[in-house]
């Protein structure tokens, strides 16, 4: 994740599928997630939906 502003956040995985990554101000970070389940995932920035992980999903033509 790429934070552009000068406030922290905090980014995790909707239900919990991940340890909650700590972005600091006008930086960034990273965080290989294993084993989520096929389907759609929110990413929550401190607290509020902000993006989705599609997983399983078919690539276009």
């Amino acid at each position: 994740m790429r934070n552009r502003d000068a406030k922290a956040h905090r980014i995790t995985l909707a239900g919990g599928a991940a340890k909650p990554l700590a972005v600091a101000a006008e930086a960034s970070a990273a965080e290989e997630v294993g084993g989520l389940a096929t389907g759609t995932h929110r990413v929550l920035v401190d607290g509020v939906a902000r993006a989705r992980i599609v997983i399983g999903a078919v690539p276009g033509p």
